[in-house]
């Protein structure tokens, strides 16, 4: 009977029979690169060499307790905010998770979009200070590694219908709430006044921001929308007592109204990244594209209407206001 390899679920001879595949991709890449990327090559294999022995000890220390490893997609905020959430709960309700004693490091990407749920996600979860790729990347290629991965979910839908009978995961200290009441003064909302949020996707951030600029993600464009198509029903609500704050980090034109209860918070040179989780978090309800600003108000289970919805699939729904 074959040893069968516990990650894979099949023999271990298929498992080795990847080298010489992988060493032959190696090679092709050294040639088509040269000496710079055979410098980075070796750089990355004395790098991982170092972790070998962190990566064998964690295997003997498996009988007693499972370390496992993962990285936060940091770079978006809708997966940052929704995956990680969505993770949480599915740990909460024991789904993907090991039957015996468990720790989860995390690591976060070079580029991190929001610094203030960079800082929450920090008080809610282990985050290694330092990046260890290398080292999940070591233990995920060694036999076993699928026991030392954390599963993180490559979606920001809830499929198992968590979000709706769990808590958020995440809240403000009080200094950071004295900081948001005195964010909503400084944009003109008076103390107890309800404000709403919305939001219109554009291809602005992507194009701005220097690790997405130099690709073509043009494919996405489908699914922009015109913000001033929003203005009927922004105007409706301001009538009706709210204040209504149009959110961005990037945006590609300037709101055109002449309503002082309507608030361009995407434009007006206020805008920070704790103010950006602030509203999400506190508005009385938000609408707009299904993109990753949205999955903001989610996480802090905010009631949301979602319009322009394309493909159908993207819609995100949690609880029965949504």
């Amino acid at each position: 009977m074959p040893i069968v390899n516990e990650t894979a679920n099949r023999p271990y001879s298929a498992y080795w029979g990847k080298i010489p595949r992988f060493l032959a991709r190696q090679t092709q890449q050294v040639r088509a690169g040269g000496w710079p990327v055979f410098a980075r090559k070796i750089s990355a294999l004395l790098s991982l060499l170092i972790f070998l022995p962190v990566v064998l000890l964690i295997r003997l220390l498996r009988p007693f307790i499972i370390i496992r490893f993962g990285e936060l997609f940091s770079t978006r905020i809708g997966h940052f905010a929704g995956n990680t959430e969505v993770y949480l709960c599915e740990r909460d309700a024991g789904i993907n998770v090991p039957h015996q004693r468990f720790v989860d490091v995390w690591y976060q990407m070079p580029f991190v979009c929001n610094t203030q749920l960079k800082k929450m996600w920090e008080r809610t979860l282990h985050i290694c200070p330092f990046n260890i790729s290398l080292l999940d990347r070591l233990n995920r290629l060694l036999p076993g590694g699928k026991k030392h991965a954390i599963p993180m979910p490559h979606h920001d839908r809830d499929v198992h219908g968590l979000l709706a009978i769990t808590p958020p995961h995440l809240s403000f200290t009080l200094d950071e709430e004295q900081m948001g009441r005195i964010g909503l003064k400084d944009l003109g909302i008076p103390e107890g006044t309800p404000f709403v949020c919305f939001h219109n996707r554009d291809s602005a951030y992507l194009q701005t921001i220097s690790i997405f600029s130099t690709l073509d993600l043009s494919y996405h464009d489908y699914r922009d929308s015109n913000i001033h198509n929003y203005l009927p029903a922004v105007e409706e609500l301001t009538r009706r007592g709210y204040y209504a704050i149009r959110m961005g980090a990037v945006v590609k034109e300037k709101l055109k109204f002449s309503n002082d209860r309507i608030i361009d918070y995407a434009s007006d040179g206020e805008r920070s990244a704790f103010m950006d989780i602030y509203l999400g978090a506190k508005c009385c309800f938000y609408f707009g594209n299904p993109d990753g600003l949205f999955c903001v108000p989610m996480i802090f289970r905010r009631p949301a209407a979602m319009i322009d919805a394309a493909p159908l699939d993207y819609i995100i729904s949690w609880g029965a206001d949504n």
